[in-house]
């Protein structure tokens, strides 16, 4: 019993180490290095689940659920809302516009910026009946988009979604 004690005792004492070999302050850089058991066919959000890990860390959205899943901007500026503005229902109740502001000074991994006309290309792309994507969920509910400027879109949609 004596010895299982002391084992127990010991080895408390060296996992309570442990925590003082962590660094105070977090490094920031650096490089990433993520093991796979496979080879990435595509990092495209769209085509693949498989890398949602990976893609998550180098993908963003206009907004994104938070721990309270309500959403949260990433991209976009602002929530988009009924009492902003950011939401507008059709007279009818049938169809609804949802306006997105774009963060600016965002830019692209090779230096270009983010603009609406990546927001209008990613969904022209996604409505093509050729492109097998993984998942085209909500993109039938829109009929079309604008893009008034480099930071606006205005998507048109065909139904009110919740």
């Amino acid at each position: 019993m004596k010895k299982i004690v002391a084992m127990l005792l010991t080895a408390m004492l060296v996992l309570m180490g442990i925590g003082a070999l962590a660094e105070e302050t977090p490094r920031v850089g650096g490089d990433l290095v993520v093991g796979l058991g496979y080879e990435p066919d595509t990092l495209n959000v769209y085509s693949t689940h498989l890398m949602g890990d990976v893609q998550a860390m180098i993908v963003e959205g206009l907004l994104v659920p938070g721990p309270d899943m309500e959403y949260v901007p990433v991209l976009a500026t602002e929530v988009p809302t009924v009492e902003n503005g950011g939401i507008v229902m059709s007279e009818d109740g049938q169809t609804m516009d949802i306006t997105y502001h774009l963060r600016e000074g965002v830019k692209w991994h090779d230096g270009e910026p983010f603009t609406s006309a990546d927001v209008l290309a990613t969904w022209e792309c996604l409505k093509n009946p050729d492109w097998d994507a993984e998942s085209k969920d909500g993109v039938d509910d829109i009929d079309s988009i604008d893009i008034p400027d480099d930071y606006t879109v205005i998507c048109h949609y065909n139904t009110v979604t919740p």
